[in-house]
């Protein structure tokens, strides 16, 4: 274009972005924007691009604004700032010799003076309506985004925060206002209703306790410090929040934030200071009714401690420490996805997470490669100033924290432990004078040679045998920590044999230190492009495009209809009458867990059974009960479903091949950039079969497009056929009373009539059934192109009901012929 001397400059020159901001596009329908990704409706955190130049010039102008400022923060009780007590200078963690502010640290007379503030406000705030405490959080949630470059200053000058861990922080703390102002609305708005086995009716509703002591810690001095506060205000307590002394001025500006949403003065009161100055004063007060910490594993048990002491009324202590964080590879590991998650979780943030990982357990046939592979990537990290976008890991937070991470390397050098990496920190000479640590990695035997937390860059790893594998997972329970857990494998069975027996609060599949949220539409899919090529027997690349599109529409309706019919659900399994069988057949399986069994025998009471009185064999999805030998009732509670799509049989790409065929074979006569036709040939891919009494039951079977009933006599001999459609989409609201026939049916004598009287409605059939005599009736739902068939099996004359939202809704006693 440029040597083309018919084109005017003016269009050379022009912007692109401005231009495409000019065409008229329509938004891929099924792609959310990112600020509506959550399914719950609530808004997602806005996020920064740090990539892209403008997005950080914006960022560093609201940033530089506050570069001059000498922050100061003080006491706040009934919305007066104390101006009294000993007064701390902080400095830059990254630069000592730069003052960021100044505290006015509170005394135990000011803890005192907030509790009483506190506990005469609670009735007033505890009857405020729910709609306007989750409102005045929403509008926190706002503020926050909008004055960001203030708490971004904050973050990285007092928390020593590199640029993406202050995003992720800010994201954090509302995500945690806009979620818990939803699960206020939620929860909290309306009693819940709950069964009444003898006609009663039983509510459940929340109160709120009173006045809570919310203790932060100094990692996350802004999410996890408005958290807590912004749980305990939504329910309707009053709060006295204390932050870790080490970031009261961020924790200060989150307070006035909160003042300024709406949080009533005399609500939420805050005093910074020393925790063995403050401690006994909060935590031995008869006013107080919960406390919320965060923090090491031994100020926990001292807080535990205190707390028990009181000698009055049990309250609650939600705490959350530390922990000895593991990892297991596998040699069927990614190395690079291994080593790439490695240096995430181990020294990313300076290892100051409780998330971190501690110890990486590596087996032996992949373990001199990966730790290769480690080695190379942490000498590619780089320290320094945490402002700059360069910067991989900034300071630990104090000189406490530097000394205890210095005398641990040389604690761990004295008993000659093998030293594999320390990272060359040394072009930091002369430029940065700060709390830098270097990331170092020791080699171990054994995990109890590890007695606490090191809370830092350091990571330890261990070698493994194979056949050693659950000894050593006994090991890692023994140390006492089991906050989180990860593994790093791709065989279904080893990740299976391996969560079955670790305690941990948090299990992570190849991800060790983040619960992941998709933010993107996958860009993989179960079924390969080369897979659908093969499929379809097609041998060039001019459709690449088309069937690309095709895969990637198919691959989100199934993954919508997944998540919709085949998600984890809980049932109860229960029979009344006659002996019962020790091995009983659960349906809707795979099993999840067996949550209770209770049995009787005659007309005595249901009594829950022990663990040791049944056993569960998920593979036959059956669970054989010793203590029904003799009872006459039973009633099991059980999960059964998938927890996670990726554990779907592999039908399901079988089933999506399918679809993409059909989509093909119409693609000449379809919109094809929209489509749309995908939609109406997906549909659900389960059959269900039940065996029906003579009573008139009604069935209702929820998001059936193509239904086929199939009736038989008692000798198994077709009788009829029911058939419908849905025509419309997954989407619409389809046709009402929609007509139903019945084929085949002149075999039926007088005495085998049968009459079904049904209409489609609101995506469900509703169908009851008149059988003239005791016919036994077969059902079947299933789609043509997908023929994936799960049986219920012949359940005899038990009863099940489904207590939990699913695809197949029925309550039917079924008797046998």
């Amino acid at each position: 274009m440029i040597n083309d001397a018919d084109i005017p400059a003016e269009c050379l020159c022009a912007d692109p972005l401005e231009r495409a901001t000019s065409f008229e596009y329509a938004p891929h329908p099924c792609i959310p924007l990112p600020s509506e990704m959550f399914p719950d409706g609530r808004i997602n955190s806005a996020g920064v691009n740090t990539s892209d130049s403008l997005s950080m010039l914006a960022l560093s102008e609201e940033v530089s604004a506050f570069d001059d400022t000498c922050w100061k923060a003080c006491p706040i009780i009934g919305g007066q700032d104390i101006e009294e007590g000993e007064l701390y200078e902080v400095f830059f963690p990254a630069s000592l010799s730069t003052k960021v502010g100044e505290v006015l640290a509170a005394t135990p007379e000011h803890a005192l003076q907030s509790i009483e503030v506190a506990r005469s406000s609670f009735y007033r705030w505890s009857n405020t309506p729910v709609e306007e405490r989750a409102a005045i959080l929403e509008r926190a949630a706002d503020l926050l985004e909008k004055g960001r470059g203030k708490f971004f200053s904050l973050l990285i000058r007092e928390g020593g925060k590199v640029i993406s861990d202050a995003v992720a922080e800010i994201r954090e703390a509302v995500d945690f206002l806009r979620y818990y102002a939803m699960l206020a609305r939620d929860q909290l708005t309306n009693p819940i209703k709950l069964p009444g086995p003898a006609g009663e009716e039983n509510y459940l509703y929340f109160e709120s306790r009173g006045v809570f002591v919310c203790i932060s810690p100094w990692n996350f001095p802004l999410a996890i410090f408005l958290g807590p506060i912004a749980a305990a205000l939504v329910t309707g307590n009053t709060v006295i929040a204390k932050p870790a002394e080490q970031t009261s001025l961020v924790a200060y500006e989150a307070v006035k934030l909160l003042y300024e949403a709406g949080v009533p003065t005399d609500v939420l009161c805050f005093v910074p200071g020393r925790g063995e100055v403050l401690g006994n004063a909060l935590l031995s007060s008869a006013s107080i009714a919960g406390v919320v910490f965060t923090g090491s594993t031994e100020t926990a048990n001292i807080i535990n401690q205190v707390v028990a002491g009181r000698g009055r009324d049990i309250i609650p202590l939600i705490a959350e420490t530390g922990g000895i964080n593991a990892m297991i590879v596998d040699s069927s590991a990614l190395p690079e996805q291994v080593v790439e998650d490695v240096i995430t979780s181990a020294f990313k943030s300076a290892g100051q997470r409780c998330s971190s990982l501690r110890v990486l357990f590596l087996q032996e046939e992949v373990a001199d490669k990966t730790i290769e592979m480690l080695l190379g990537a942490v000498a590619e990290l780089r320290l320094g100033n945490p402002m700059a976008l360069s910067t991989d890991i900034g300071p630990v937070i104090d000189q406490q924290s530097f000394d205890m991470l210095t005398s641990y390397a040389e604690e761990m050098r004295k008993k000659k432990i093998k030293l594999l990496c320390r990272a060359d920190i040394s072009y930091l000479s002369g430029e940065e004078e700060g709390y830098f640590f270097p990331p170092h990695i020791f080699e171990l035997e054994s995990v109890s040679q590890l007695s606490r937390e090191v809370f830092g860059p350091v990571l330890h790893v261990i070698r493994y045998k194979k056949p050693d594998l659950l000894g050593m997972l006994d090991d890692i329970n023994s140390t006492g920590y089991g906050l989180t857990f990860a593994i790093q494998s791709r065989i279904q069975s080893s990740i299976d044999d391996i969560t079955d027996r670790i305690g941990a609060g948090a299990y992570m599949l190849a991800n060790p230190a983040f619960h992941v949220v998709r933010k993107a539409p996958p860009t993989s899919f179960p079924v390969t492009l080369t897979e659908v090529k093969s499929f379809l027997g097609i041998n060039n690349n001019s459709e690449d495009g088309l069937l690309t599109n095709i895969i990637s529409m198919s691959s989100e309706y199934a993954q919508w209809y997944i998540e919709q019919s085949l998600s984890r659900q809980t049932w109860v399994l229960s029979r009344s009458g006659g002996n019962i069988p020790k091995k009983i057949f659960l349906p809707f399986g795979p099993i999840v867990s067996v949550v209770s069994v209770r049995v009787a025998t005659q007309n005595a009471a249901l009594r829950t059974v022990t663990k040791k009185e049944y056993s569960v064999d998920s593979l036959q999805s059956s669970v054989v009960v010793y203590a029904a030998i003799g009872a006459t009732k039973i009633e099991i509670v059980y999960e059964a479903g998938y927890a996670d799509t990726r554990d779907i049989p592999t039908q399901i790409k079988h089933g999506i091949l399918h679809h993409v065929a059909v989509a093909y074979k119409k693609r000449d006569s379809m919109t094809v950039e929209h489509l749309a036709f995908i939609k109406e040939i997906y549909a659900p891919f389960r059959e269900v079969r039940l065996v029906l009494n003579d009573s008139g039951d009604c069935v209702t079977l929820s998001g059936i497009q193509n239904i086929r009933l199939t009736l038989r006599n008692k000798n198994s001999e077709v009788k009829g056929v029911l058939s419908g459609g849905w025509k419309n989409s997954l989407n619409g609201t389809g046709d009402k009373n929609v007509a139903v026939r019945i084929t085949g049916i002149a075999e039926h004598s007088a005495a085998e009539s049968v009459l079904l009287e049904g209409s489609f409605e609101n995506r469900a059939l509703n169908c009851t059934l008149l059988l003239g005599s005791r016919t036994k009736v077969t059902m079947k739902c299933f789609v043509e192109l997908y023929e994936w068939y799960y049986e219920v099996g012949n359940l005899g004359s038990f009863n099940v009901v489904l207590i939990s939202s699913g695809l197949v809704h029925y309550n039917q006693n079924a008797k046998d012929d």
